[in-house]
């Protein structure tokens, strides 16, 4: 059960990081920096989902390792959102991407501590 709950919580961070690009290439325009940007959160993302299916859904069992490691990323992709909705104003989003960063931080630090305490 835990190992789905934790790949629907990397969805959503997938999902929030392409959202995140296609915002800031919104409101930035249509430059090559900024679609090769969008282009590269993409790349990113999906790498990162894949990472998520095959430690989570499809693994054999669950190793705790590979979960503060993507608890990890998910909280430094959720800080990047953050500094980039800030950038640009939008606080709604800089507010959603802020509580986001400090749930996956304190889900690093939870699964953190049950590796050492294990």
């Amino acid at each position: 059960m835990i190992a789905i709950t934790m790949f629907l919580a990397f969805a959503v961070v997938t999902v929030g990081m392409i959202s995140y690009a296609a915002v800031s290439l919104h409101d930035n325009g249509a430059t090559v920096k900024s679609v090769a940007g969008l282009v590269f959160v993409i790349l990113c993302a999906l790498g990162f989902f894949s990472t998520a299916i095959s430690d989570t859904i499809l693994a054999d069992g669950m190793v705790l390792t590979d979960f503060i490691w993507l608890s990890a990323f998910s909280a430094i992709f959720c800080l990047g959102g953050w500094g980039e909705m800030r950038r640009l104003e939008r606080y709604g989003l800089e507010r959603a991407a802020l509580v986001a960063f400090i749930a996956y931080l304190l889900l690093t630090i939870g699964f953190t501590l049950l590796y050492v305490i294990r």
